[in-house]
């Protein structure tokens, strides 16, 4: 799967000229057909791998695996919206973040009620909605941790789609841990995971999800979903596995010691930083595990082209790393959010040599990529491998337009005071 986008190399120097010149209506170099401009809003989204619609003997009833970078809220919503539109029988979704403007009265989101990809993400509760009254079975985790105002996480939505019949699970149970996860799963065989939470806000952040679709995808419902919702007190509908799967994705997850069956995606990132050869391209939210940063410094030592991008809304967290990266010569820049719309680099991702992506929901920090011990939160994670020189190309070449049009080595001035 040498270019599951059908990526046309020359939209990068395009879209780098459009992202200079227009930072507010940025689109991202990946996923827009040849005839569609980079300054045109409601291009389609990404076609590539499977079909949208399953028929016999497709790569969603045989044992091949697509797997597609979604990169922005542009391409991951419309997608989301599509998927739960054409579920036939079963609906998983587990979500940190699920906010919806209509239903919190919230008509003025920053940079957020005017984009295109806001209408199909709003849309997004009522499609869960539609799907449960044609009769498709729809199960939701939502994050019920506490907030700082005292309140339960996604209250409003939780509350809207049990009114309408929609099996609502809340996790955690206690107060040891958050559910971090941003995973949608229809008819065990398309998934969607990945950093993007399905807030109000989230739309307009820059961040990136893969969309699988084949018979591996039922792996992220087994080993991530029906765990979380047993754990939370429901009965999820029973997984149909791959009895003889390709290996293009590896599932990691992280769960808190009170739920069995974790392992600690951060060894998972270590060794493959350690392992690298080549490259080591990074978009990050939050780096601050000092493991992860010694193996970032170790590959550039050994001659490995590492490059770390960070966030910089969260400067007072991410200095840091920055900084001792900086120090010891490793290239590392801040990304140049658009501070009118009050974006972030919300992204947790990174590619290994050209050859594989690390993508999904887990910062790499001590509660992201830990496993649970007695007595530590630590975040309910998942992120997956994706084996797969295509899907990796696109992260890669996304990276090289972010890291030479999009970032800075200065982080925004009102920002470094937190």
């Amino acid at each position: 799967m040498s270019n599951p986008l059908n990526f046309d190399p020359n939209l990068l120097a395009q879209v780098g000229q459009q992202n200079n010149q227009q930072r507010g209506l940025r689109e991202v170099p990946v996923g827009k057909p040849p005839a569609a401009k980079p300054s045109e809003k409601g291009a389609a989204p990404p076609q590539g791998g499977a079909q949208s619609e399953s028929k016999p003997g497709d790569a969603l009833d045989t044992f091949q695996t697509s797997v597609t970078p979604l990169i922005d809220g542009e391409q991951i919503f419309p997608k989301a919206r599509e998927m739960i539109r054409g579920a036939k029988d079963n609906i998983a979704l587990s979500m940190y973040e699920f906010g919806n403007a209509k239903i919190e009265d919230k008509k003025n989101v920053p940079g957020v009620t005017n984009a295109q990809q806001f209408q199909d993400h709003e849309a997004l509760v009522d499609e869960l909605v539609a799907a449960r009254k044609r009769g498709v079975d729809v199960q939701v985790i939502l994050d019920a941790s506490r907030q700082k105002d005292g309140s339960v996480h996604n209250t409003p939505v939780a509350d809207y789609l049990k009114q309408n019949g929609v099996e609502v699970l809340r996790y955690p149970k206690d107060k040891a841990s958050i559910d971090h996860i941003k995973l949608l799963v229809v008819d065990d065989r398309k998934a969607m995971i990945g950093g993007m939470n399905w807030g109000v806000h989230s739309p307009v952040n820059h961040d990136g999800n893969v969309l699988i679709e084949g018979r591996e995808a039922a792996e992220l419902k087994h080993d991530i979903f029906d765990t979380s919702a047993r754990f939370s007190g429901g009965t999820p509908k029973q997984t149909d596995l791959n009895p003889n799967r390709e290996d293009k994705i590896q599932v990691l997850n992280n769960r808190p010691v009170e739920e069995e069956g974790g392992s600690s995606i951060k060894n998972a990132v270590v060794d493959n930083i350690n392992s690298a050869k080549k490259s080591v391209h990074a978009e990050l939210f939050s780096l601050t595990h000092k493991d992860v940063i010694q193996s970032l410094k170790d590959a550039h030592n050994r001659g490995v082209d590492v490059k770390v991008m960070l966030d910089p809304n969260l400067y007072l967290i991410n200095r840091k790393a920055f900084y001792d990266l900086k120090d010891a010569g490793v290239p590392v820049k801040w990304y140049k959010v658009n501070l009118p719309e009050q974006e972030k680099l919300h992204a947790k991702w990174a590619t290994i040599d050209g050859e594989k992506s690390i993508v999904g929901s887990a910062n790499w920090s001590h509660k992201g990529l830990d496993a649970g011990k007695p007595g530590d939160r630590t975040n309910r994670e998942a992120d997956v491998i994706v084996n797969d020189k295509g899907a990796t190309s696109i992260f890669d070449r996304t990276f090289k337009n972010d890291w030479d049009n999009n970032s800075s080595v200065k982080v925004p001035e009102h920002m470094s005071f937190g």
